[in-house]
């Protein structure tokens, strides 16, 4: 059977977005925008602590950059936040996408539908490439912090465009 190729590419902010972060998030997008029917790009990897503390200023995210007594302490749970030359942290461990698809000439960058379909081919292609030992991580989306396949009807926050790294226990 011949494999099946979407003919999607990342443009350049991607690109460099992709260089912020984590090996394995590099190979799962890598793999994944040259399959995924819906075309869609990164808009966020690595996030400095200022820009943290923006986003729960305006209430996008719960993480407190303030709350943590170390900027080590912060990066464990923050996953976009980074520091340059720890053996852990240096690189994002998370990605926010975007949806490039239009319909008719209507953008659907933040349509939650495709938010979903997008994440849940990310998430399949990181078991895939956990299962044939090529990553150590699969991914974690903010559509469904507890991976229990039900969709923002169970939880607080919703971070549609959000994929992070975890391991597998």
């Amino acid at each position: 059977m011949k494999e099946y190729t979407s003919g999607h590419r990342f443009g350049s902010r991607s690109k460099e977005i992709l260089e912020t972060c984590h090996i394995d998030l590099k190979l799962i997008h890598n793999t994944a925008i040259s399959q995924c029917p819906v075309d869609y790009g990164l808009h966020a990897g690595e996030r400095t602590i200022e820009e943290q503390q923006k986003y729960f200023d305006e209430g996008a995210s719960r993480i407190n950059p303030k709350s943590y007594p170390s900027e080590e302490d912060l990066a464990k749970v923050a996953k976009h936040i980074t520091i340059p030359g720890h053996p852990d942290y240096d690189k994002s461990r998370a990605t926010d996408h975007h949806i490039s698809t239009k319909y008719g000439d209507k953008p659907l960058t933040w349509n939650e539908i495709h938010l979903a379909f997008t994440a849940g081919y990310l998430i399949r292609v990181s078991h895939e490439l956990y299962s044939s030992g090529k990553v150590k991580h699969i991914l974690r989306w903010g559509g469904d912090w507890d991976s229990d396949g039900v969709i923002g009807l169970d939880q607080t926050l919703q971070d549609m465009p959000h994929l992070e790294l975890i391991k597998v226990e």
